[in-house]
């Protein structure tokens, strides 16, 4: 596995052994490869965003709750930290997708292009995945927003009193006083 900063900046040995920087000398092997590790680096973070919000439901659902506003306001600086390396590295990794599929787009009108690129092509350049990449920003940001919600608006089961409850114990308290 490699990091998201080798996929980035992507260096190759050529057959002279010296350092081929981004030259644009980069075979469909090479194009198809790199669209697999950029997939697996998304779904990493994708993962991470999942475990990071599930950590903040977990930590507001036992302790948070009792915490004051400053507390909660430092953890969700925090969280939007981490929020925000997860827009920046899904960014980042969105410009170098967008080359990849612009390189298979050229590969296809030269007609140079093997059945797996031309597959790739046809769903980057599709409808349905705009669709789906609008829906997938689109649940981020309700991420956040109900991650905001949670951690500043939810009361625990335990802490919630309703107001026929205080008037039964105020008036058996009445009772009992007489």
């Amino acid at each position: 596995m490699q990091s998201s900063c080798s996929i980035i900046l992507t260096c190759r040995l050529t057959s002279g052994g010296l350092l081929n920087w981004g030259t644009g000398n980069m075979s469909e092997a090479d194009l198809l490869y790199h669209m697999i590790l950029l997939r697996e680096q998304l779904n990493e973070n994708i993962a991470q965003l999942i475990t990071m919000t599930l950590g903040l439901f977990v930590g507001v659902y036992y302790f948070l709750h009792r915490a004051g506003l400053w507390m909660k306001i430092g953890v969700f600086i925090l969280y939007l930290f981490g929020w925000y390396v997860f827009v920046g590295s899904g960014y980042f990794i969105g410009i170098h997708w967008i080359g990849i599929g612009m390189d298979m787009r050229d590969l296809v009108e030269q007609g140079a292009a093997s059945h797996s690129t031309l597959q790739v092509a046809k769903i980057l350049g599709s409808s349905e995945f705009i669709f789906y990449m609008i829906v997938v920003n689109g649940a981020n940001f309700l991420l956040l927003i109900g991650s905001f919600v949670f951690l500043f608006f939810w009361k625990h089961p335990d802490y919630r009193v309703s107001k026929s409850a205080t008037l039964d114990e105020k008036h058996d308290e009445q009772q009992e006083g007489a």
